[in-house]
């Protein structure tokens, strides 16, 4: 008799065990960098998800949520990293 771990795999249909492994698989990409930006005009700080060439190529293009201004202006915020290597 199988184990029920073995079981429970076995009993996924096809479609099911697809989309289980592309989650497996999504689940391991890299987050995207969250920036900080605040408005100039009317002075309202939010967060916006770019990619790193989003960010190198299209900083005029972000614009406040507020008021739709693309007078902001990014701030400098801390940040930490997550390495495979212990220190």
């Amino acid at each position: 008799m199988p184990s029920p771990a073995r079981a429970r795999r076995g009993s996924l249909n096809p479609d099911a065990n697809r989309a289980l492994r592309a989650f497996a698989r999504r689940s391991r990409e890299v987050n995207m960098p969250v920036y900080d930006y605040v408005c100039n005009d009317c002075h309202k700080p939010f967060e916006t998800v770019l990619t790193l060439t989003e960010h190198d190529h299209e900083k005029e293009t972000v614009t406040c949520p507020r008021c739709g201004s693309k007078n902001v202006e990014q701030e400098a915020t801390a940040f930490f990293a997550v390495t495979g290597r212990k220190s």
